[in-house]
């Protein structure tokens, strides 16, 4: 409405048009009630890849109503469908374009049309795929090849069951094979087609950590490329009622009882962390007491020898014993973390439920270890605490269990 003898500001079509044009992108940005995506853009050959994706899964029995297509695009999606979507258009694309159904003939931008419908999906499933990149990449600007998993429940649960094989049979790390419907290579897509003659992987689950083993065989290389993708710590992609430790719950105050039966171990870890302490002290003594020319120059004027003095051979001698003293304080930290396992039931890689400034915290155990004094002794324990919806945080906390030393 314009007042008498007013000019509007903008013409009034113009500004019918940018308040439509608004209305339009504001719809567009937001996401519905269901936690679906918003437009996702699509060309013709990627709706053409996307179509024949749909079938194939209503055809196997997928519910596929979760996706909602418009003429030129998604408009909303399902994560874990998308997921589901993103793994199946990269193994099977080839296929596609060979048997050239639905329109899918022209090979002109295909494998650029991959790339990018690959790209769209990403955003859409990340909540349900986990990416393992190699884990001994030769630049940080070239990744190599790029593994995607698809987290179901089915494969959490399946990790979640080589989690516990590991952890009762005291095994470095259990591995299974991955069905094709778990998981894609981006090679397959990336690389020029048909370059990889195979492409095998290893689903490899530890009590603490997930990775894949790799085996890329190139068509005009008769050596298989082997690797491992970069561990992610089984926490974070498996839920923690799925895991199969229980969660140990440790006292504030940790009982004599329980100390006493490994008295002359502790005793013998005293002395020998006495002794190891003594020797570490005497050797920081002697490298700032006097410099090597130094003795260098009293070797030559008292023994008439240069470099192989006397005064000199000390000291190469001690910083020998150094390299020793770097082992011996290596199987210190083991004694004491096999000590820690033995009294209090730990180890590294387990959960705890501790009192920390008055409430109860949950605790990913990283590392343990004793501090023994003269009339009492103390364990620390280290780790990652968990949030408060049960997922492993970030958060790095230290915790001391105190109890009165009987070993002396």
């Amino acid at each position: 409405m314009v007042k008498a003898g007013r000019v509007p500001k903008h013409p009034p079509l113009r500004a019918f048009c940018e308040q439509t044009e608004k209305r339009i992108k504001r719809r567009q940005s937001k996401k519905d009630e269901s936690g679906r995506s918003a437009l996702i853009k699509l060309s013709k050959l990627q709706k053409d890849f996307l179509k024949n994706v749909l079938q194939e899964l209503s055809i196997a029995g997928v519910e596929t109503t979760q996706c909602e297509l418009a003429y030129d695009g998604i408009r909303s999606i399902d994560a874990a469908l998308a997921a589901h979507i993103l793994i199946l258009v990269q193994n099977r694309y080839e296929k596609w374009i060979k048997e050239g159904s639905n329109a899918v003939r022209s090979r002109t931008g295909i494998f650029q049309s991959i790339s990018g419908l690959v790209t769209k999906l990403l955003p859409l499933a990340k909540d349900q795929i986990v990416l393992f990149q190699r884990e001994d990449r030769q630049s940080e600007y070239d990744p190599g090849p790029i593994i995607t998993l698809r987290l179901s429940s089915q494969l959490q649960q399946r990790v979640a069951h080589l989690c516990l094989l590991a952890y009762e049979n005291r095994l470095p790390y259990v591995t299974s094979e991955l069905k094709g419907s778990d998981f894609a290579w981006s090679v397959r897509y990336v690389d020029t087609p048909g370059s990889c003659a195979s492409v095998n992987t290893l689903l490899c689950v530890s009590n603490q950590d997930i990775w894949l083993q790799c085996e890329v065989r190139r068509i005009w290389d008769s050596r298989p490329d082997r690797f491992d993708t970069v561990h992610l710590p089984i926490q974070q992609l498996v839920p923690a009622e799925l895991l199969p430790k229980s969660k140990i719950e440790l006292p504030a105050v940790v009982p004599q009882v329980k100390v006493r039966p490994f008295a002359d171990r502790l005793r013998a870890l005293k002395k020998v962390e006495h002794i190891y302490d003594s020797l570490v002290a005497t050797l920081y003594d002697m490298e700032r007491g006097i410099p090597d020319d130094r003795l260098a120059l009293a070797d030559r004027l008292w023994f008439g020898e240069g470099d192989s003095g006397p005064f000199l051979s000390a000291r190469r001698a001690w910083r020998k014993m150094e390299e020793r003293l770097e082992i011996w304080e290596m199987s210190l930290e083991a004694e004491k973390a096999e000590l820690c396992r033995d009294v209090l039931g730990i180890e590294k890689g387990d959960i705890v439920i501790l009192k920390s400034q008055g409430q109860m915290v949950r605790t990913r155990i990283d590392g343990a270890s004793i501090y023994l004094y003269d009339s009492e002794m103390c364990f620390r324990i280290w780790g990652t605490r968990f949030r408060k919806d049960g997922t492993l945080g970030k958060r790095q906390d230290s915790f001391l269990l105190h109890v009165e030393n009987d070993a002396k």
